[in-house]
């Protein structure tokens, strides 16, 4: 099934291009395996890192947790990578 697109005008060409039409492709509709809003009514502590809550894992000493309204109006959301890890000494 091709779509046509509307005629576009051509900077300083004073002309309007043909329609052109697209490919079909039959695309996937995608499909969401997991979400959370990692809300407290979900079981998400902010005052805890988001490893070891509702069964977030990590390793090593990498930043992650939980913040409210980082982004305006969106509640909780959590971050992981913030800070680098600690380096190792060798001794």
């Amino acid at each position: 099934m091709g779509a046509s697109l509307p005629g576009t005008a051509l900077p300083g060409a004073g002309a309007v291009s043909a329609p052109a039409t697209t490919q079909s492709a039959a695309a996937a509709e995608p499909t969401v395996v997991f979400w959370t809003g990692f809300d407290a009514a979900e079981g998400y502590d902010v005052a805890k890192p988001l490893r070891g809550q509702q069964g977030w894992q990590g390793e090593g000493s990498g930043g992650n947790g939980l913040v409210t309204d980082f982004f305006e109006g969106w509640g909780q959301q959590a971050f992981i990578g913030y800070a680098p890890p600690r380096r190792r000494t060798i001794s």
